[in-house]
């Protein structure tokens, strides 16, 4: 897998009218995309903020895509004789589509200067406190493909067998047809590559890693691992990494 973070605290312009905008101090996101080679992405993202706020994860689409809600955790487009892609996400999140919209202004594609057209955009939306958490998998789908895809979160224990919260690691299993991935990323860490000694459980899995992929065919029998900042990499007591 490829794996890439960035962090944003600066200030946000938020506009206020047609006629003038505002920058406030108001949010931290961290985002974390990981590429499993090469069948999906997963992007994971941490907002936080005091108080109680909305937010709202876009993905924009071309003019000519057909962008629905499929059920409560995806969405994504459908349709006939092209590709594909569908969004999924590890918690239940109200999602809508939404294609040329004034106020706000959302959902317009530029192909030029002083040109636009009316282009669907894709909003998952949560009103949270304090913050708010996605997990993201992102999934395209080959010419007459049926999604068949799920996405499971694991709970996690550290190493003294203490909770740890979906702000910190995101865990997911991931399953279609290539087989089942369990996927962990400590959120914790933000370097890379560097070892954090930090144990963590979920599911079959075990590891210190930063983050880590393990791969099972529909037997449940490991056919590939992947793993970076670690020292094990542990799946039903076996050592991957052996």
């Amino acid at each position: 897998f490829d794996l890439a973070w960035g962090f944003y605290d600066g200030l946000w312009s938020h506009y206020l009218d047609s006629d003038g905008k505002d920058a406030v101090d108001l949010a931290t996101h961290r985002r974390d995309v990981c590429f499993v080679k090469d069948e999906y992405w997963i992007v994971s993202d941490r907002l936080c903020a005091p108080g109680e706020h909305h937010y709202s994860q876009l993905f924009h689409f071309e003019p000519d895509r057909d962008v629905q809600v499929l059920d409560e955790q995806r969405a994504g487009t459908v349709d006939l004789n092209r590709p594909n892609v569908v969004l999924i996400q590890a918690d239940p999140v109200k999602a809508k589509a939404i294609v040329g919209q004034e106020h706000p202004l959302q959902g317009w594609f530029s192909g030029g200067q002083r040109a636009k057209e009316p282009a669907p955009v894709l909003s998952f939306d949560q009103t949270d406190s304090d913050g708010a958490v996605y997990d993201t998998v992102i999934f395209p789908l080959n010419v007459g493909q049926v999604d068949g895809l799920s996405v499971e979160r694991f709970f996690v224990i550290d190493g003294d067998g203490e909770l740890v919260t979906t702000w910190e690691i995101c865990a997911l299993c991931v399953s279609s047809g290539f087989g089942t991935d369990y996927y962990i990323n400590d959120l914790r860490q933000e370097e890379i590559g560097p070892l954090n000694g930090r144990i963590k459980r979920a599911g079959h899995l075990e590891t210190d890693a930063r983050a880590a992929v393990v791969r099972l065919d529909s037997d449940g029998c490991v056919i590939a691992a992947s793993a970076v900042g670690a020292t094990f990499l542990g799946f039903n007591d076996r050592d991957l990494l052996d």
